[in-house]
């Protein structure tokens, strides 16, 4: 799972980002396409876009649905046929770079403030 774009690697906070109480949400100024093995997203309020793999866009689409962490990492293990611990990680690294490049934002779970 990799977000191309060619700017620096994310700095390495990712598992911290997947064992978080905040539920990652797609910035409401994204916008996604997806086409074939692809997905495009389009940050329309600075102009850039980004294209995700197949995983990565599986990844998108299933946060887009409001999917959590742990659903988003049994579901890509199943359907791409990996081991949860590869999923984890490589959903934690993507994680880190949406939010890292203004796509993702996150909003503090409920149950966590009780």
């Amino acid at each position: 799972m990799r977000l191309s774009d060619t700017d620096s690697p994310p700095n390495y906070q990712a598992p911290l980002l997947v064992k978080t109480s905040n539920t990652p949400l797609p910035a409401s100024y994204v916008v996604s396409a997806s086409e074939a093995d692809r997905t495009i997203l389009l940050d329309i309020s600075h102009g850039r876009y980004y294209g995700l793999n197949d995983v990565a866009g599986r990844a998108w689409f299933l946060l887009c649905e409001g999917a959590s962490l742990p659903m988003i990492v049994s579901r890509l293990a199943d359907e791409f046929e990996v081991s949860r611990s590869v999923v984890e990680h490589d959903l934690a690294e993507l994680l880190v770079a949406l939010k890292e490049h203004g796509l993702l934002q996150l909003q503090q779970d409920a149950s966590a403030d009780q």
